[in-house]
């Protein structure tokens, strides 16, 4: 997710536009945690390992309606809850904050264009 690619090929006119709804829903739902698209390049994880646990993260984050919740009110991870689980050390969920809530309310939202486009 750290670059959208511009892969407009195949895509109908339809989905494109659906797309753009899901990226100015998506802008101002960040906008509101206070993070910009522009701050994600510099949190995203450079090593893919680093990022694929981010994105577990943040999938795990997703399918827990208590942390999702607390990510909402809180607008930020919940560390203390996380440390518990093995999937990745806390100083990498503290570094990459902004990119795994970001990842978070990709899926919490089920923004579908948007999630398709980031497997890309």
């Amino acid at each position: 997710m750290c670059v959208l690619h511009d892969n407009k090929e195949g895509m109908s006119q339809k989905a494109r536009r659906q797309l753009s709804y899901e990226i100015i829903e998506y802008k101002q739902l960040l906008k509101g945690l206070k993070i910009k698209l522009n701050d994600l390049t510099s949190s995203c994880p450079k090593n893919a390992d680093t990022r694929q646990n981010a994105i577990k993260v943040a999938k795990l984050i997703s399918e827990n309606t208590f942390l999702s919740n607390y990510i909402k009110e809180m607008k930020k991870p919940p560390l203390k809850e996380l440390k518990k689980l093995p999937i990745v050390h806390h100083k990498t969920i503290k570094k990459h904050r902004k990119y795994i809530i970001a990842i978070s309310i990709i899926y919490i939202m089920e923004f579908t264009y948007i999630k398709k486009y980031m497997n890309h």
